[in-house]
């Protein structure tokens, strides 16, 4: 009998480990998978491209109107730039300026089979900000949503010699991309999102040869002296409060912090008497 009781805990040891193991590569399949793009209205944004140091297509979506200011909207993980026109909706009504709305590598129309989270996106963005100077776009503002966020985080050494880049605006960064990837992993499995987390971030780490320890955000921010607006919802399932409060207590000055009480999304936010909300717009326009 206690060989049989052996073999069958061996088995359900088995049973359990194939579970999690199964479990752990649907969500890498799910974090890396580039989704069918769907067709959606563009407004005034008009399709343009840009190539990176890999030979890689990037796509954004630009307005191009008689403006020298442009806000790049940067998308989180598992969406695309069209997937932020809700965002370009809400700031266009509130400051004129351009719009460009960009599929990061491995999204969208952008060339590249699944994410990457290396200093390439970092790379990237560069590479649309350059695109915006020969259009003659004489003030940049960052907007980052999640990812996008991070992506802009991450690049803060780069960002601080490019006098074009007014401010930035952070909505729900991690602390690194190691803790967004945690955070999605525990929204997809809250009971099991250690021992899940452990494993899908070794199949990401092998598999797809996505790195996670690159760069350090909060050492970026130590060192940049541009002002940053920091957003983070209580209700946003993309982002922890408090990672905002770790990030925001990393910058030393030229800094606020908006902290969303009902809405999910900022796009959501039209609360005219909350003094967060001239908090922002006042933000955004002293700094051009």
């Amino acid at each position: 009998m206690k060989k049989r009781t052996k073999i069958a805990v061996a088995a359900t040891s088995v049973g359990v480990v194939g579970t999690l193991v199964y479990l752990a590569e649907k969500a890498a399949k799910s974090l890396t998978k580039k989704e069918e793009i769907e067709s959606v209205d563009l407004k005034e944004l008009k399709e343009t491209r840009i190539r990176n140091n890999k030979g890689q297509t990037l796509t954004g979506y630009f307005t191009d109107h008689d403006y020298d200011t442009t806000m790049i909207i940067i998308h989180s993980l598992r969406t695309n730039g069209t997937d932020m026109i809700s965002y370009y909706d809400y700031f266009k009504e509130k400051l004129p300026a351009n719009y460009l709305l960009i599929d990061l590598a491995g999204y969208g129309k952008s060339d590249g089979e699944h994410i990457t989270l290396d200093d390439s996106y970092e790379e990237d963005l560069i590479g649309w900000i350059s695109y915006l100077k020969r259009l003659n776009q004489k003030n940049i503002i960052l907007f980052g949503k999640q990812l996008g966020a991070n992506v802009i985080l991450n690049s803060l050494d780069r960002l601080k010699v490019i006098p074009e880049i007014k401010c930035i605006i952070s909505d729900g960064a991690s602390v690194s991309n190691e803790k967004m990837i945690n955070d999605e992993i525990n929204q997809m499995y809250p009971l099991l999102h250690n021992i899940i987390g452990f494993i899908t971030k070794l199949i990401l780490k092998y598999q797809y040869h996505i790195p996670f320890s690159h760069l350090n955000i909060l050492d970026n921010l130590h060192n940049y002296d541009r002002p940053i607006l920091f957003i983070q919802s209580r209700n946003d399932p993309m982002g922890k409060l408090k990672n905002v409060f770790k990030i925001y207590n990393a910058k030393k000055d030229e800094k606020e912090l908006i902290l969303l009480k009902d809405a999910a999304y900022l796009y959501e936010y039209e609360d005219e008497n909350d003094p967060y909300y001239s908090t922002m717009l006042d933000f955004i326009k002293s700094k051009l």
